[in-house]
C-alpha cells in the first residue's frame, strides 16, 4: 500500500459508520496521541463548510463513540473517538495485518467510498499491507486539552 495513504482514514474511519457520500470528511485522522492510551481515532475537522453545523449536530455530537472534542484553532477541532469496541481489529491495523480483520470491519471498509478501492481490497484479502508509520499517525495534544474536551462533551 502506498505510504502517502493515511491508513487511519482508510481502515479506522469507516468503523464510525458515517455515510461517506453525504458527510464532511476530516482533514486528517490519527491513530495515536501523546497522552492518550488505548484505541482511539482522532479526526481533525475544519469548520468552513456550509453544512458543518448540521453535520456536527446530527452526526458527530450524537456519535456513541465520541470521547472528546479539542479546539485547535477557531476553525479547527479534533474529535476523539473511542474505538475500544474494535480493540482486536485496531491492534491488527496497527501492525498492518489487514487480511486478518473481522468480517464486520472488512465490510465497513469495503462499503466506504474509497479512491484506491482496488488497492485496499488487495490489503484486506491478499495478505498485503504495511503497518502505519507511528510518527505519521500520531497527533500531539496536551493532557489538559483532552480533559477539557471531555468536560465539554459531558456537561
Amino acid at each position: 500500500m502506498k505510504n502517502n495513504i493515511q491508513k487511519s482514514f482508510v481502515f479506522l474511519y469507516p468503523l464510525l459508520q458515517i455515510q461517506s457520500k453525504r458527510s464532511i470528511k476530516p482533514l486528517k485522522t490519527y491513530m495515536y496521541c501523546d497522552g492518550i492510551e488505548g484505541e482511539i481515532l482522532i479526526c481533525v475537522y475544519k469548520v468552513n463548510h456550509k453544512y458543518w453545523n448540521s453535520f456536527n449536530e446530527k452526526i458527530l455530537l450524537k456519535h456513541k463513540l465520541l470521547k472528546s472534542i479539542v479546539p485547535l484553532t477557531d476553525k479547527k477541532y479534533a474529535y476523539i473517538f473511542d474505538l475500544s469496541t474494535f480493540k482486536e481489529d485496531y491492534n491488527l491495523i496497527s501492525i498492518g495485518e489487514y487480511h486478518s480483520l473481522s468480517q464486520f470491519t472488512k465490510t465497513c471498509i469495503m462499503s466506504f467510498d474509497h479512491i484506491n478501492f482496488d488497492e485496499i481490497k488487495l490489503c484486506l484479502f491478499d495478505k498485503q499491507g504495511t503497518a502505519p508509520e507511528r510518527e505519521k499517525e500520531t497527533y500531539k495534544l496536551s493532557k489538559e486539552s483532552i480533559e477539557y474536551g471531555e468536560f465539554l462533551i459531558n456537561r
